[in-house]
């Protein structure tokens, strides 16, 4: 008699395969290495490292389904999902607090006269064209800038026009005395002349890193006054009289997570590009593309997130263009790679705060979905005019104090499509699903898990469809953000030939993304009589754990969960969001973690390390002896080998199948 099995792909299992096994082989090689010692001293060792190799191999057969000649054979389909991963695209951390530090200057105005003034010292913005890991090097060489802008070779540190009048020894703590150093018309300017320009206060903040002339380190700033320094720990070297006070400027990345402290700057004058190099490894990943900052933050991103938009399409409109307000595809749409579906847009709005971010401007409605365009020119015809638009305010997002800037808009996400002011209206002048259904929570299910939000479409066609691209154009270059989506496949219930199934088998076998179509799990059932309340088995599917899991939740006992029930944690590495943890949860995101284990690989590995940052995010976790994951249901697996076979006159297929237990998967 054949056992049935079910292979699960997807980012939750919605795509599954039945099977019918005919014999299962499950081997488990620990890789042992026993060795004696000479004249039997030490008698005889054994290394076990706990790195068992897992395999499944199944037997079995293909055949029809039954009553595959009906018309409802194939007619169900699952809802599809969308997985915003948030984390990806803003910084899990708070933003660095952080003011630019400032200099002041006498300038002249008109023909005579001096004027006193203060400014930021800018630096031309940067473009990194390597990937560097976290705590890697201290050197991010090759980095590009618009070439109307020239920088020079110098050490990375400028006068804040101030002075130590008094001499202090190493190891001198408390408040040191300054005094300015700038002279106007022939006078020396006191810091009482001027203190809003002149006061160390005006110039310096909290947190910069304070240096002489010749870069000697003095210290990390704690406090401030107009008048006096104190540093956050005792003076590493001496202070004479007269030294001047020198800042070394901030650096940071796209996502304005802070880099270090600026070194050096050189110029290569080979290929024009310049060197940065900071006082220590560098303090978060910069990834090609980053934009280097110095003595600035991009906390800009608010004003680079402005007007930029998602954009969700309903089912039953993708299922049958027809049904959407206009009646078919519009010409285009500019903002989206093949966006000619009329859908639903939310747009970004860094001129509204909302109450999440201690505001009081809620998410609502621009624009209802019509068949009537609200362009007046040729580009009328483009979808954007057509769309309903969803106004979502996201100023003061850099603004945060002690918060996750990722999780924080994942949860202004998901409010834009749950507030009740949005929800209450009719989006759209056409339905956007079977019945009377116009609004919001007619077609979509939103859920949130830190900074990653799941949206599921409720609606499901009668044949798969594709959504197109969610992220627009410019969004898409300058963020790059992770969206994980599957399509509407064919439930295993539907009726299927056994060409059909093999047909399955080989096409997600021979081509498949980790986070869409791989299979990654099988549940194999088997009758357990020790959870049984009868005489009669109970079936159960087989179980493999990781971690530090207790000896109990690892046997026959424990397994409490019928076969019946969908596996669980189907993709481990999908419940991360971005480089940090949040909301209370373990230190560390699993990139970091990487990261902090990544060596620098050099130009010549450019591509590989690129590679690595991208798709290696949940490696470092198999041994962190802090995560473990117990009964999920099933087993995680990936397939190492498909072989079928079909003999003439059979009405089956045969196959041989040969899966590997593992629980992350670094690739495509």
């Amino acid at each position: 008699m054949a056992i049935p099995i079910r292979l699960l792909a997807g980012t939750n299992g919605e795509i599954q395969v039945d099977l019918n096994a005919q014999s299962i082989d499950i081997g488990v090689d620990r890789n042992i290495s026993a060795f004696p010692t000479p004249n039997n001293v030490l008698k005889r060792f054994a290394s076990d490292t706990n790195i068992p190799r897992i395999t499944v191999e199944i037997d079995g057969i293909l055949d029809d389904d039954a009553s595959i000649d009906t018309p409802t054979g194939v007619q169900r389909t699952l809802p599809s999902r969308m997985l915003f991963n948030f984390g990806s695209m803003l910084p899990t951390e708070p933003f660095s607090p952080f003011r630019p530090a400032r200099r002041p200057y006498t300038m002249r105005s008109g023909t005579s006269s001096l004027r006193l003034v203060s400014e930021e010292v800018l630096y031309p913005k940067l473009t990194a064209v390597l990937s560097r890991a976290k705590g890697s090097t201290a050197t991010l060489s090759n980095l590009t800038t618009n070439p109307s802008h020239q920088l020079f070779n110098h050490h990375g540190q400028f006068s804040a026009r101030l002075k130590f009048p008094g001499s202090h020894s190493a190891s001198a703590t408390g408040a040191l005395t300054v005094a300015s150093t700038l002279s106007l018309q022939g006078s020396v300017l006191s810091i009482a002349t001027d203190p809003d320009k002149l006061g160390a206060s005006a110039i310096l903040s909290i947190g910069d890193r304070i240096v002489k002339s010749d870069g000697t380190f003095l210290g990390l700033v704690s406090t401030l006054t107009s008048t006096t320094i104190t540093f956050a720990s005792a003076l590493p070297n001496a202070i004479s009289a007269n030294d001047e006070v020198f800042i070394s400027p901030k650096c940071f990345n796209s996502r304005s997570e802070f880099l270090g402290y600026l070194s050096t700057i050189s110029l290569n004058a080979a290929n024009r590009t310049y060197d940065v190099v900071l006082t220590e490894p560098i303090l978060e990943n910069v990834l090609v593309g980053d934009s280097i900052t110095i003595n600035q933050s991009e906390n800009d991103i608010v004003s680079r997130l402005h007007q930029r938009k998602l954009k969700i399409v309903p089912n039953y409109w993708l299922e049958d263009p027809a049904r959407n307000p206009k009646g078919s595809l519009a010409n285009t749409d500019v903002d989206f790679p093949s966006g000619r579906n009329i859908g639903v847009r939310l747009q970004f709005n860094a001129n509204k705060t909302s109450p999440i971010l201690g505001g009081s401007d809620q998410p609502s409605i621009l624009h209802t979905a019509t068949g009537v365009s609200r362009g007046t020119s040729f580009a009328a015809r483009d979808a954007a005019h057509f769309d309903a638009v969803i106004d979502v305010p996201i100023g003061g997002l850099a603004d945060t104090t002690g918060l996750n800037p990722a999780v924080i808009m994942a949860q202004i996400v998901q409010d834009a499509l749950t507030n009740a002011a949005v929800t209450s209206a009719n989006i759209s002048n056409v339905k956007l699903a079977p019945g009377n259904d116009k609004t919001l929570t007619d077609v979509f299910t939103v859920t949130r898990q830190g900074s990653l939000v799941l949206v599921e479409q409720r609606y499901q066609p009668n044949t798969p469809v594709e959504h197109p691209p969610v992220m627009d154009r410019s969004l898409e270059e300058d963020f790059s953000p992770e969206v994980f989506m599957s399509s509407t496949q064919f439930d295993s219930a539907a009726k299927k030939s056994a060409g059909d199934k093999v047909q399955d088998l080989i096409g997600l076998v021979s081509n498949a993304g980790r986070h869409s179509d791989l299979f990654r799990g099988v549940q194999i059932p088997y009758d357990s009589l020790i959870t049984s309340s009868g005489v009669t088995g109970v079936a159960r599917n087989f179980f493999l754990t990781f971690g530090n899991v207790p000896a109990s939740e690892k046997g026959s006992l424990a397994n409490e969960r019928s076969a019946s029930l969908p596996m669980q944690g189907l993709l481990l590495d999908d419940v991360v969001g971005g480089n940090k943890a949040d909301e209370g949860s373990r230190e560390g995101g699993l990139l970091s973690r990487f990261a902090d284990k990544m060596g620098d690989f050099g130009d010549d590995l450019q591509s590989l390390t690129g590679f690595l940052v991208d798709n290696v995010q949940s490696l470092w976790v198999t041994i962190d002896r802090s995560i473990s994951r117990g009964n999920d249901g099933g087993i995680r697996i990936i397939p190492e080998k498909v072989h079928v076979r079909y003999d003439a006159g059979k009405n089956y297929y045969t196959f041989h199948m040969v899966l590997v237990a593992t629980d992350f998967v670094l690739g495509v």
